[in-house]
């Protein structure tokens, strides 16, 4: 995720403080990653 943007900010800027952390703290840990594998079922 090479400075991917994000697909829909409208929704990250009603986050709540502590949430918004937690977001950018989990698109840190997917940007050092590289790729990921994301898989949905139903």
């Amino acid at each position: 995720m090479p400075n991917t943007p994000s697909t829909n900010t409208n929704s990250v800027e009603a986050l709540d403080a502590g949430t918004l952390v937690k977001y950018e703290r989990l698109q840190a840990i997917l940007r050092e990653m590289e790729s990921v594998l994301v898989a949905y079922s139903g």
